[in-house]
């Protein structure tokens, strides 16, 4: 980590100064104006895309302050983040399992092997080179194939020249350089980002009973608990003519938090290192103005090591831990064709993925005894390489005037779980003044994640498990106003086969559920209040929900509410985040907000922010929902950011 922040800095000083445009001279207007490519692989506004999509550009994510992607997506429709220790987890549309979501970084698949999700080896995703972030709620498979289940999310990264950074709180600072460059035909740019915070100490939650030095803490007045950040980033994209090369390197250090059964621990209980470094290159065969051919290559290398308090036993703290490392070579086509009446899109997928090391690390044997030094235990994760093959296709035309269809299917064959087929159909009708009607049908399939069928721990997998199933229908209406844009979508979701965790004994193993629905609404509004005054905003309720034994439904209600001014050389953004107590978890409702004050001269920026302004620090459901995670309270910075 030291090596890379070093780089990271040197980067950051071979910066110099120039002119550039204002980073604020977007319209209010352009709210309602924008166009997505990832519900189609075409661009199309959002009002008409053929899925339910939200998207945020780079100058609101700016203007909210929100520095990691998991703080962004509790701002989307049906979208709640939650935590297993520095994991994140999320819970769309009122079901939650870690590797329901599909993440792409410029076209890269970024989900991991072993878990499936994307928030144990690249968490807290950095918002500070994105460009826009385009989401799909609801099932993405006939596009996109695993892991699209119930959502999809599109990063697009910038090519921009500028420097930044930022002090705050708890010993935060944050240092951030992105630089561009044409050297003859060839356009080079990096990006690198160094974040570090210091032993942030919890007011409410005090620290389980060890002390992680050794000594066990025996009376009832305990220290409260503590973490720490670090983060490493950085990026280089070189592109000549039709070819790109991309390579992309994350590294995180935690200490402290929360462990994954929710102790609250000090930074000497709970370290955890992940890394994960992404190279992704292609080639872009421009047949005609509206025909391309685009062949990707892609290789993916993920390390995880944790390491952390396991409890105490006969005055010993037992602590456990391990390394794996998985990669992933993935080869992708797409083909689009938008010169006749139907627009032709179509593609194929194949991936090789798995592990390349495997260790289990501790200083205890299978009955809690302590053994006095730390021993590899063997591998954790006793399963083949996984391949994978897909091809889809799509078509888009109009059937009639003002009557749009899109319909495609996608067919995998998966070596260890078999074949999945994924249809799609959207009818879309704008109809009197400025209304549009959706209707859509989608299927998408999840596979048993390698964790699931081959974990050989305390924690045991299940190599009979069938893939998920989910069958959604949705209907969308919205109404374009002067100023306003109003849409309401209700979705019924049929899912078949769901998997579940679950206690068998002293191990905890999986199991395919019975048939379930989730069914519920969404609200979303834009508007345009004054010429300097925007607000957006969205409320979700699932109002029907089908419960087991073993799991606890997620929120059936939250919202969001972003509110923006710009005035000449002045920004000021509140963005609001809320859901409604748990329904089987001890937990009370949410009100969190942000805010963040803006002041530009020529090209330099300087800000203050501040998170979680209620400095309310609070519990959200992990990932095994019986749990807690501890969040933390309010944190103020301020820094300043110079285009050149």
């Amino acid at each position: 980590m030291k090596q890379l922040t070093v780089i990271a800095l040197i980067l950051l000083s071979t910066f110099s100064v120039a002119n550039t445009e204002d980073p604020y001279d977007m319209s209010l207007e352009n709210l309602l104006s924008y166009e997505v490519e990832i519900a189609s692989n075409f661009l199309e506004s959002t009002t008409k895309a053929s899925s339910t999509v939200t998207m945020f550009s780079d100058v609101e994510i700016s203007n909210m302050g929100l520095k990691t992607l998991d703080q962004l997506l509790g701002h989307v429709p049906g979208f709640v983040v939650s935590n297993l220790s520095d994991r994140i987890s999320l819970s769309v549309r009122g079901s939650k399992s870690y590797a329901q979501v599909l993440l792409l970084i410029d076209g890269q698949k970024v989900n991991e092997v072993i878990f499936g999700g994307f928030g144990l080896t690249s968490p807290e995703i950095s918002l500070k080179n994105v460009k826009k972030v385009e989401v799909i709620r609801g099932p993405g498979s006939a596009i996109y194939g695993a892991n699209a289940y119930l959502g999809v999310i599109k990063i697009t990264t910038k090519n921009e020249r500028f420097y930044s950074f930022e002090v705050g709180q708890n010993s935060m600072k944050e240092f951030t350089g992105s630089f561009t460059k044409k050297i003859g035909k060839t356009k080079l740019s990096m990006f690198s980002q160094f974040y570090q915070d210091e032993d942030y100490k919890y007011k409410s939650y005090p620290q389980s009973a060890s002390s992680g030095d050794g000594t066990v803490i025996t009376n009832k007045t305990l220290p409260n608990g503590e973490d720490s950040k670090e983060r490493v980033d950085l990026q280089l994209k070189i592109e000549r003519g039709q070819f790109h090369l991309n390579l992309s390197h994350m590294q995180r250090k935690y200490s402290g938090g929360t462990s994954a059964d929710a102790l609250v621990l000090s930074k000497h209980q709970n370290i955890s290192k992940p890394m994960k470094t992404l190279v992704h290159t292609g080639y872009n065969f421009r047949i005609s103005e509206k025909e391309d051919l685009k062949i990707n290559l892609g290789y993916t290398v993920s390390r995880f090591s944790p390491f952390g308090l396991r409890g105490t036993k006969n005055g010993f703290e037992n602590f456990s831990g391990g390394e794996q490392i998985e990669n992933r070579y993935r080869l992708t086509g797409d083909y689009r064709n938008a010169k006749n009446r139907v627009k032709i899109a179509s593609g194929f997928e194949v991936y090789n993925e798995g592990l390349i090391k495997d260790k289990v690390l501790s200083n205890f044997d299978s009955d809690g005894n302590h053994k006095g030094s730390i021993v590899d235990n063997g591998a954790a994760y006793k399963g083949p390489r996984i391949k994978q093959y897909g091809f889809y296709v799509q078509g888009q035309t109009n059937l009639a005037k003002d009557l749009d269809t899109t319909f495609g299917v996608r067919i995998d064959d998966n070596s260890i779980f078999g074949n999945a087929i994924s249809p799609r159909l959207s009818i879309i009708k704008s109809f009197l003044s400025r209304s549009v009607l959706k209707l859509q049908y989608g299927e998408a399939f999840r596979g048993p994640t390698y964790s699931e069928f081959f974990q050989n721990t305390f924690i045991q997998g299940n190599s009979s498990l069938k893939p998920e199933k989910v069958r959604t229908f949705e209907t969308a209406i919205s109404q374009d106003f002067a100023n306003t844009r109003l849409q309401l979508t209700y979705f019924l979701s049929q899912f078949e086969n769901q998997i579940e965790g679950y206690l068998n004994g002293s191990n905890i193993t999986f199991r395919n559920m019975p048939n379930s629905k989730r069914e519920g609404l969404e609200f979303e509004f834009t508007s345009i209040l004054t010429k300097d005054l925007s607000v957006k905003g969205n409320y979700s309720y699932v109002f029907k929900i089908n419960k087991t034994d073993q799991i606890a439904p997620d929120p059936f209600v939250n919202g969001a509410v972003i509110l923006n001014w710009n005035k000449e050389n002045f920004t000021f953004n509140v963005s609001t985040k809320y859901h409604r107590s748990y329904d089987g978890v001890d937990q009370s409702s949410l009100f969190l907000v942000n805010s963040k004050i803006g002041y530009s001269i020529d090209d330099v920026n300087y800000y203050l922010s501040a998170s979680n302004l209620g400095n309310k620090e609070f519990l959200n459901s992990t990932f095994v929902r019986t749990n807690h995670q501890v969040n933390r309270g309010r944190i103020i910075s301020g820094g300043m950011e110079m285009k050149y």
